[in-house]
């Protein structure tokens, strides 16, 4: 009896022994348990703080673009009143004791309208202290939610719109004779507008009818005669009219003022989502990657730009499905060239300043050509036909027996007597 309580002592010596030199570990393992959860959940109620103030500032950009309150450059430049909202949530979420927190607008690789929240706390440490941790460990959080266009992108309810001036050459032939039969060489189905640049208020200026060859704040119905004060339809072209009788029949109509939004198209397809076109060859828009959804927008920053249009992809399966082009503002010339029949429409926009060479060659172009900021897009038709939309400062038409008609590809305008909505843009977390 005696030596069995000599072994237990010995035995429980042992384990106080042992539990002596596994205190430490244990205390630290134990530590380290809760000063990393707490950690954990730090990050994690921070992370669902930045995702919910990502998703309230990026839905304020997104009310303040369709109610053209701002534009996509305006964001960019100034994005405080979003920052005020997510900032909100940011305190309903945390409090105000917040470390440090950040708002931002960053450049995406391809232009699309981002917002961004970062912030980051302090957390005590408890434990981790004994064996040489700080006394506090920064956890940091990060969330951007993207402001994305659904469905078709605003457009114009307008055959053309203008800002700076537009020079039409050859609309006519034997200028120096209005009465005889066959003289409608080119022709306009649609509303032909000037605006300047909003969407209220009154018009800045009245465009003078046929001055000088092709002057700001000027419009020319004819560069041959500086009597004629009408674009013709179709079927004066079709009846073989003269100008007189054209005018006489009714099938002439004029350039009016717009309230009209030139940035309107822009910040929708670059709020899109962009697939950049890598191929490091001039794009011809047969090419596979032009088979795109209507709420994507092929991203383009070539050197130059000299596009190639045939049919696209997709035609004979969703031939009324626009294909939106988002050629960068840095390039300096675009030049577009038909060579066969696109039959899908193809919507380019281009917020560059320099002009845009767009050559029908005889061909029909289904399509907008968007380029708000430019001084002229310089259209040849050569015999063409045109359905759709032009945007620019100005516009000047080489057009011998060039048909122009215009055609709706979408169901929202950038006009002031509609707009966007908000089922017109997915906000998302990237």
């Amino acid at each position: 009896m005696l030596s069995f309580f000599r072994g237990f002592l010995r035995q429980r010596g042992s384990v106080l022994l042992l539990t002596g030199l596994l205190l430490p570990f244990v205390i630290g393992v134990t530590g380290l348990a809760v000063d990393v959860g707490n950690l954990y959940l730090t990050q994690s109620r921070l992370q669902n703080a930045a995702d919910a103030a990502a998703l309230a500032g990026a839905a304020d950009i997104r009310d303040d673009l369709i109610a053209h309150r701002t534009t996509v450059q305006g964001v960019k430049a100034n994005h405080s009143a979003a920052d005020n909202v997510a900032g909100g949530y940011v305190d309903d979420n945390l409090g105000k004791d917040v470390a440090s927190r950040g708002y931002d607008v960053p450049e995406a690789s391809a232009a699309q309208l981002q917002y961004k929240v970062s912030l980051t706390e302090d957390v005590p440490l408890y434990f981790l202290r004994v064996f040489g941790a700080d006394k506090t460990r920064s956890v940091g959080a990060a969330s951007t939610a993207a402001i994305i266009g659904k469905g078709k992108a605003t457009t114009s309810k307008h055959l053309f719109v203008f800002k700076d001036g537009m020079e039409e050459v050859n609309s006519i032939n034997n200028p120096d004779n209005m009465n005889i039969k066959g003289q409608i060489s080119s022709t306009f189905d649609g509303d032909i507008a000037y605006t300047d640049g909003v969407t209220s208020g009154a018009p800045d200026y009245t465009p003078i009818a046929n001055p000088s060859y092709f002057p700001p704040n000027g419009i020319q119905y004819s560069s041959q005669n500086a009597n004629l004060k009408y674009f013709f339809t179709k079927q004066a072209a079709d009846e073989n009219c003269s100008v007189t009788e054209a005018e006489a029949n009714g099938y002439g109509h004029q350039a009016n003022y717009t309230a009209y939004d030139m940035d309107a198209l822009h910040r929708q397809v670059t709020a899109m989502t962009q697939v950049r076109y890598t191929n490091g060859k001039n794009p011809d828009s047969s090419e596979a990657i032009f088979d795109q959804n209507t709420s994507t927008a092929i991203y383009i920053k070539e050197p130059n730009v000299n596009l190639s249009v045939n049919r696209l992809p997709g035609s004979d399966t969703h031939p009324n499905d626009p294909v939106y082009l988002n050629i960068d503002d840095s390039i300096g010339v675009v030049n577009i060239n038909v060579n066969s029949d696109n039959v899908r429409p193809l919507v380019v926009c281009y917020n560059g300043k320099g002009e845009i060479h767009f050559n029908m060659q005889g061909h029909t172009f289904r399509g907008i050509i968007y380029a708000p900021n430019s001084p002229k897009i310089l259209c040849n038709a050569g015999g063409g036909n045109f359905y759709g939309s032009m945007i620019a400062s100005g516009l000047d038409l080489r057009n011998d027996r060039g048909h122009f008609f215009y055609e709706d590809f979408d169901a929202s305008s950038g006009s002031a007597a509609t707009g966007g909505a908000s089922s017109d843009y997915e906000i998302k977390l990237l």
